[in-house]
């Protein structure tokens, strides 16, 4: 990841953030504290180089333990709302074709209706999108919730519009951060 060129190339929005051009991956180990996968305080999760999707519980800690490059952050809700103003289309045949065109995003996450995860092998993707083609393919990016409350992500599908939605903070999803 190339932060000067997140500058350069991520797009500025009406409210004057840029959003990064490409989703977060983890470029080195981490073990960010408050992460562990039972709950167990003396258990520390490690987080591998090359990771891409996380939880809210790693994502929230990454950026709170400086993780993420300098200056850049999770998006709010608030945030990704004006995007779906900004950048949404009433095209029918693909509703979230001029947000996904516009910051970049892709079909990360699951296969409805069976929840099934393929985004856990980046280097099957194709293969593996190209197997379930006709299927209602997802992708969804963390944002924080400006209340604290609920988790929350920006869903995007193929056959439907694009949307903000409370999602189960246990899974995973692709990071796109932001700068002010």
């Amino acid at each position: 990841m190339n932060i000067s060129m997140w500058i350069k190339s991520g797009k500025r929005t009406q409210a004057g953030l840029i959003v990064a051009p490409e989703n977060f991956v983890l470029e080195k180990e981490a073990a960010p504290t408050g992460v562990d996968k039972d709950g167990d305080s003396d258990e520390v999760t490690i987080l591998h180089a090359g990771k891409e999707f996380f939880t809210l519980d790693e994502a929230e800690a990454l950026q709170e333990q400086g993780y993420f490059p300098e200056g850049w952050r999770l998006p709010t809700v608030t945030e990704a709302g004006a995007w779906l103003t900004e950048f949404a289309d009433k095209n029918l045949v693909n509703p979230s074709g001029k947000i996904m065109a516009q910051l970049g995003l892709k079909f990360d996450g699951y296969i409805y209706p069976s929840m099934h995860i393929y985004n856990y092998c980046p280097t099957d993707r194709e293969i593996v999108a190209s197997l379930v083609d006709g299927k209602m393919i997802e992708g969804r990016f963390w944002l924080l919730n400006d209340n604290g409350d609920d988790a929350c992500s920006l869903f995007v599908h193929r056959i439907a519009r694009p949307k903000i939605q409370n999602y189960y903070r246990g899974c995973g999803h692709s990071i796109r951060l932001v700068h002010d």
